[in-house]
C-alpha cells in the first residue's frame, strides 16, 4: 500500500516443506474495493491455499501442518 488511497490483500503460497515461495495479492483504489476487502481477502486466501495444497502443503484443524511434495509427471 505505497499509493494513497490504494487497499490490498495478500495471503502466502507455502510449499510442501510449509516455507513460503510465492504470495498472491490483489490491490485496488479504496473506493472501489474498501467495502469488499475482507471478502477480497477471503477469496485471495482460499486461492493460496488451494494452491499451496497442490504444491504438497496440507492443511489440518487450525494449524498449517507439512506435506509430502506431489510427483510431477516428466
Amino acid at each position: 500500500e505505497w499509493e494513497p488511497g490504494l487497499v490490498a490483500a495478500s495471503a502466502p503460497v507455502r510449499g510442501f516443506r510449509g516455507d513460503v515461495v510465492a504470495a498472491l495479492n490483489v490491490s485496488g483504489p479504496k473506493f472501489r474495493l474498501g467495502p469488499r476487502l475482507p471478502y477480497a481477502g477471503q477469496v485471495v486466501k482460499h486461492a493460496a491455499d488451494e494452491l499451496s495444497a497442490q504444491l504438497g502443503w496440507r492443511l489440518g484443524g487450525d494449524q498449517h501442518q507439512l506435506g509430502v511434495a506431489p510427483e510431477i509427471p516428466a
